[in-house]
């Protein structure tokens, strides 16, 4: 990953496994080759591993974007009122309240027709929708950004010996919080089936089983978060 200082941007899958091509985030050193007998791509929404297996995805319809904003107060107790999580249908602009752990604190605002996320490049307009939510001498902005939150599923979770897991294999709109949990689900579903297989003790048809069981579920929690979102969004 960029963060710990490579790039993957090269896969190539055999009958033995895989091989990935690394390249460093930043300077001129050489380019890395890594093998693996399976890779599990969790990369998120735009994987490059889903698509470099050519693992297409069906979009089920639900798209609307919305500003999150992470915003550290200065103190927290200012807030103390407020739910730990709180969506509020407003038919002026809807919009979700969290506290997002120990020092911060999360508002997300649904955009109206015809705004755009260039509208809110300037910080004031971020400002002006907080208004009446946080004030500017209570804390600081940390982050904003404009995401467009969407309803898609991988066709499979499994090509050869590349399996996606998390945001990779299925996105879907926050309302409900499963985004997160249904990457857990898979993670606890695919680990023990790959120690098996890793070390002989099942065969490799196992793994087949990722996408028969998961997947289902995974359709199941979408079309429950985009029937939440229908009603969140609700001008």
């Amino acid at each position: 990953t960029v963060e710990r200082g490579w790039v993957v941007d090269g896969l190539r899958q055999d009958s033995d496994g895989v091989t990935l091509t690394l390249r460093p985030a930043a300077g001129d050193s050489d380019a890395r080759s890594v093998r693996a007998r399976y890779v599990v791509g969790c990369d998120g929404a735009n994987s490059f591993v889903r698509d470099a297996a050519g693992i297409a995805r069906t979009d089920l319809g639900f798209a609307e974007p919305w500003i999150v904003i992470d915003a550290r107060p200065h103190d927290m107790a200012d807030f103390a009122h407020l739910p730990s999580a709180a969506q509020y249908c407003d038919p002026r602009r809807p919009t979700t309240a969290v506290q997002n752990g120990a020092n911060l604190r999360r508002w997300e605002f649904m955009l109206l027709p015809g705004e755009t996320p260039a509208d809110f490049d300037d910080p004031s307009r971020v400002w002006e929708l907080l208004d009446g939510h946080m004030r500017p001498d209570q804390g600081e902005i940390v982050r904003y950004a404009v995401y467009t939150f969407r309803s898609l599923v991988a066709d499979t979770m499994r090509a050869g010996r590349v399996l996606l897991a998390g945001d990779a294999a299925h996105l879907m709109p926050p309302f409900m919080g499963e985004g997160m949990c249904s990457g857990i689900r898979d993670a606890a579903n695919l680990a023990w089936k790959l120690d098996r297989v890793l070390t002989g003790r099942s065969g490799d048809a196992l793994l087949d089983t990722y996408t028969s069981e998961r997947a289902p579920q995974n359709l199941a929690a979408i079309a429950m978060s985009v029937e939440m979102g229908k009603v969140s969004c609700v001008l």
